[in-house]
């Protein structure tokens, strides 16, 4: 039993059990594909959205009107310093990976997610663009904590967690569908918690230049949808099984027809 004060605890599924999820191929078929140029010129244009998107879902204040200031390089005077200095993160992240598509240069690796890390929680994470079992900080090996609902989800020590990420892009390449390729690396990386902080938003940039190499218009997950998108990563961190963040994204993209 759980000692009263406090809380029950949910520790990483055995690295052997770390499984990616499939989407069914109906589901696959009905998100469409056109061409990386084209989705591309999609991505510049949902570029408010998607940083609108992804700090209002980190607790960011700015409205989507005060975001495209943001992306203008406009003055918001009035605004919350840090939630600007978010916004200008994200902004540039989505700049980087917009180059990275463009050049042919964007791959699953660990390498692009660390330099995209740095660029999204430069001003959050204690050594931004540093996996957790690389950093001096995290001496003692202990693996992150991560509030869910009331539990405390313990991830995998240093030493696991470097075996946990190589296997997390061995499970990722072992895929065939770019569109699976891409959800489950997000939601693996975000399960992984490789970083201090600032997973999710690493984890979905990598899984839109992933979408857009190949011709798949970016996910951009509605504010209004929150506490669906709340659900499914707290089922995934309650369970181990990705299924839920990705049946999630996957419903996401077959709709933005």
């Amino acid at each position: 039993m759980t000692p009263p004060g406090e809380r029950p605890v949910i520790p990483a599924v055995p690295l052997t059990e770390l499984r990616p999820a499939r989407i069914a191929p109906e589901v696959l078929q009905s998100i469409s594909v056109t061409s990386t140029e084209a989705a591309l010129d999609d991505f510049v244009r949902a570029r408010s959205q998607l940083v609108h998107s992804d700090a209002a879902l980190e607790g960011g204040g700015l409205t989507l009107e005060q975001v495209q200031k943001v992306i203008a390089d406009e003055p918001l005077p009035d605004a919350d310093a840090f939630d600007v200095a978010q916004a200008v993160s994200l902004r540039d992240a989505t700049v980087r990976l917009q180059e990275l598509v463009a050049s042919d240069t964007f791959s699953l690796t660990l390498d692009l997610s660390d330099e995209l890390h740095r660029i999204v929680a430069e001003l959050e994470a204690i050594d931004a663009g540093i996996r957790r079992w690389n950093s001096a900080v995290n001496a003692d090996g202990k693996g992150a904590t991560v509030n869910v609902r009331g539990q405390t989800f313990i991830g995998y020590r240093r030493d696991d967690l470097r075996v946990a990420a190589d296997a997390m892009v061995s499970l990722v390449a072992s895929l065939e569908h770019p569109v699976e390729q891409a959800l489950n690396y997000a939601a693996l990386a975000t399960y992984l918690q490789m970083y201090f902080d600032g997973n999710k938003r690493t984890s979905r940039m990598m899984m839109q230049g992933h979408l857009l190499a190949h011709g798949y218009r970016a996910i951009v997950i509605p504010v209004e949808q929150e506490p669906a998108y709340v659900d499914a990563v707290a089922a995934m961190f309650t369970t181990g099984q990705m299924h839920s963040y990705v049946g999630f994204l996957a419903g996401l993209a077959a709709g933005r027809q």
